[in-house]
C-alpha cells in the first residue's frame, strides 16, 4: 500500500507538469536550436539544451518549456532577464564546459571553479538559479523506478525456505537471518523512495514559487537606457526599488506616463529612426 501510494504521488507531480506544459509552456522546442536571451540589454546566445542541463536547478526550470508564456520578452519577442549579463555569461560557459568535458575533466573543472573566488553578484546568481558548482552533472530525470523494490523478493516465507531447502539439514537460524535481511532491504528500499518522493515534491513546489516571482507584472516594462554608450534594459520597478530615489521619481506611475506621452512607437518609425537606433548596437553590421 505504502508503494503504491508512492507510486501514485509521483504520477501526480508528473501530471502536474504535463498540465503546466499544456496551459503554459510549448511542447515542441528544439533543444538544439539557437535561443538568443535579452539580460540586461545584452544579447547573449546559447541553446536550451545548455540552459537545462543541470536538473532541479530553477534555471533548468525556467528554459525546460513548461513556462513559455509566463517568461518575459523584449520588444523583439526574445526572453529577458533583469540581471547582470556578465555573471549570466559566466554561468553559460561554465555549463558549456560541464556539457563537453569527459568525466575527468569534468572533475578538474569542478575544482578550478570551486577554487575560484565566486563573489558577489555571480555567487547570488547562481544559488538564485540553483546552479552548484560541487554537484555532479546528471543528465538523467528524477522519475520513479518500480524496480527497486522486487514483489516476489518482498513476498519471501519462511515456508519458501522450507521448500527450497533440505528439511533435515536445515539451520533454522540462517532461515530466520535471511528472511529478516530480505525483509530490512526492502525496508531501506521504501525509506529511500520516500526520501526521493518528497525531493520531488519539494522542487516542484519551489519550481512553482520560483516562477510566479518571475512573472512580469503591470509595473514590469521594460525601459532601455543608453548609459555613457552602453545599451542597457531593465524593468521600471526594479529602477524604483529605492522609494523616494531620484530614479523612483523619475520613473513613478504618475510621472513616467507623461514622459512617454508623444513618443512615436518603434512600430512608426521611418528609416532614420531604425538607422539611428541600429548605430547604438556594436552586434549589428554597419
Amino acid at each position: 500500500q505504502q508503494l503504491q501510494s508512492i507510486a501514485r504521488t509521483f504520477i501526480e507531480v508528473d501530471t502536474g507538469k504535463k498540465q503546466c506544459l499544456g496551459k503554459y509552456g510549448e511542447s515542441s522546442l528544439d533543444q538544439t536550436t539557437l535561443l538568443k536571451i535579452n539580460v540586461g540589454g545584452r544579447i547573449i546566445t546559447t541553446t536550451r539544451s545548455i540552459l537545462t542541463q543541470q536538473k532541479g536547478s530553477m534555471l533548468e526550470a525556467m528554459f525546460s518549456g513548461r513556462w513559455e508564456k509566463r517568461l518575459q520578452r523584449d520588444i523583439l519577442g526574445r526572453i529577458f532577464l533583469d540581471m547582470n549579463p556578465d555573471c549570466f555569461q559566466v554561468i553559460i560557459d561554465y555549463l558549456v564546459k560541464m556539457k563537453y568535458s569527459s568525466e575527468p575533466k569534468t572533475k578538474k573543472i569542478c575544482q578550478a571553479y570551486s577554487k575560484r573566488k565566486v563573489e558577489g553578484d555571480l555567487s547570488k546568481m547562481m544559488k538564485y538559479f540553483g546552479i552548484s558548482i560541487h554537484r555532479k552533472m546528471d543528465h538523467s530525470t528524477l522519475q520513479y523506478d518500480e524496480t527497486i523494490f522486487d514483489t516476489d523478493e518482498a513476498k519471501v516465507t519462511i515456508q519458501e525456505y522450507f521448500d527450497k531447502t533440505n528439511r533435515k539439514a536445515l539451520d533454522i537460524d540462517q532461515i530466520l537471518g535471511n528472511f529478516q535481511l530480505t525483509m530490512f532491504k526492502n525496508q531501506e528500499a521504501l525509506d529511500d523512495a520516500k526520501e526521493e518522493l518528497q525531493k520531488v515534491k519539494t522542487r516542484w513546489e519551489e519550481e512553482k514559487t520560483f516562477i510566479d516571482s518571475i512573472t512580469p507584472t503591470p509595473k514590469d516594462d521594460l525601459i532601455n537606457l543608453n548609459v555613457k554608450g552602453t545599451q542597457m534594459t531593465v524593468r521600471r520597478s526594479t529602477l524604483r526599488i529605492f522609494k523616494g530615489s531620484v530614479l523612483d521619481r523619475q520613473f513613478d506611475d504618475t510621472v513616467w506616463p507623461i514622459q512617454q506621452r508623444g513618443k512615436e512607437s518603434m512600430y512608426e518609425w521611418g528609416n532614420e529612426e531604425v538607422v539611428d537606433w541600429a548605430k547604438g548596437h556594436a552586434a549589428i553590421p554597419e
